[in-house]
């Protein structure tokens, strides 16, 4: 399969905090065509499947704008410019939730869908403790909810989480965490 070769013009237009990027290509057939992608080009994120000492993982609850209803989330967000994946990842973990580790295990980095840009940095926590409040930004919303290892996998089955990636990134190591039990 021969990759697109993208050629200019490229047209950026700001919608709120999201980018709306039109980007052209030239096909392997030496047609053009024009395709429409989402966030900024280059952005990352970061997000954590965080498990406590007692095998419970620790789920964000969020009302998302996009389905209109609550969903199922690991703790995450943007990595600031300049920020290491993994330093957001302690971060997200610790505001969101007030959960912190010292044992944090990289998963992969995945992309989203075909019109997204950006990457997620997605990681493993194991041994989290409480050690802090929430710190939540004004328009934050977070319930925390501990849930046993079968219901963060069957929840990821059940469509109402939004970052899949993370828990197929995880999962052998939470079966094995599971037999443990």
């Amino acid at each position: 399969m021969q990759p697109w070769k993208r050629i200019n013009p490229t047209i950026v237009t700001k919608i709120d905090f999201h980018n709306v990027i039109v980007k052209t290509f030239e096909l392997p057939n030496g047609e053009i065509a024009t395709r429409s992608t989402f966030l900024g080009e280059g952005r990352r994120a970061a997000g954590v499947v965080a498990v406590t000492k007692d095998n419970k993982v620790i789920v964000a609850k969020q009302f998302r704008p996009g389905p209109e209803k609550v969903m199922s989330e690991i703790p995450g967000g943007w990595v600031d410019e300049g920020e290491e994946p993994e330093a957001a990842a302690r971060r997200e973990l610790l505001e969101e939730t007030g959960y912190s580790t010292e044992k944090m295990t990289p998963l992969g980095v995945f992309g989203r869908d075909s019109a997204i840009n950006g990457s997620w940095y997605y990681y493993l926590a194991t041994g989290c403790e409480r050690t802090s409040d929430q710190a939540l930004d004004d328009d934050e919303f977070v319930d925390i909810e501990l849930v046993s290892i079968d219901e963060f996998l069957a929840n990821a089955k059940s469509g109402n989480m939004t970052d899949p990636f993370a828990v197929l990134g995880a999962y052998d190591e939470l079966v094995k965490m599971k037999g443990a039990n």
